[in-house]
């Protein structure tokens, strides 16, 4: 049985809100929430090729705030040090793809964030899951350290382990919830 958690990065109950992105899409059609890899066969769709980079996000004037390790929305985005960690903890399934985010506000452009794909979705059921190996390139399919849920592919889930591993590396900003136990 193992322990997986809904990992979000929400508004802290104390101190300034966190700034809103917007996402400039290259590409209205683009799935970041898909669980499949960016193409770079220039036949396909453009919304399935990789991005041009890099990825380009903007805080406006209203939306201004505090600075996070996650977005979720409008398109995942995280700090290089939160990708790093999340690698560092096994994840081998993060795609990610140098951004840039235009904070308005404070007149300045910051380049320590990265716009992320998370290849695989999982199939939760009640006491099971299945992992396609074939997404994750392993047979048998390694444990999903990170993953999006098939029936709900906004969220990220985050298993025990890597959990702690972060708690350790500092990163008090994200919250963990909604725990999940798992046959695998």
């Amino acid at each position: 049985m193992a322990t997986y958690f809904y990992l979000t990065c929400p508004t802290p109950a104390v101190g300034p809100d966190p700034a809103l992105l917007t996402y400039l899409a290259d590409d209205d059609a683009r799935g970041w929430e898909t669980g499949v890899p960016f193409s770079t066969d220039p036949m396909d769709f453009p919304e399935e090729q990789v991005p041009p980079l890099p990825v380009r996000f903007r805080i406006s004037p209203e939306h201004a705030g505090a600075l996070r390790e996650l977005w979720e929305a409008p398109a995942p985005v995280m700090t290089h040090r939160l990708a790093a960690a999340l690698r560092a903890g096994g994840v081998g399934n993060l795609h990610t793809y140098d951004a840039v985010i235009d904070d308005v506000p404070a007149g300045c452009v910051h380049t320590h964030y990265v716009a992320f794909n998370l290849v695989g979705l999982v199939q939760v059921q009640p006491r099971v899951h299945w992992v396609d190996p074939s997404v994750f390139g392993a047979s048998p399919a390694p444990t999903p350290w990170l993953f999006r849920r098939r029936s709900q592919p906004y969220h990220l889930v985050i298993h025990e382990r890597l959990r702690q591993h972060l708690d350790r590396s500092g990163f008090d900003m994200l919250r963990y919830s909604d725990r999940l136990e798992l046959d695998g």
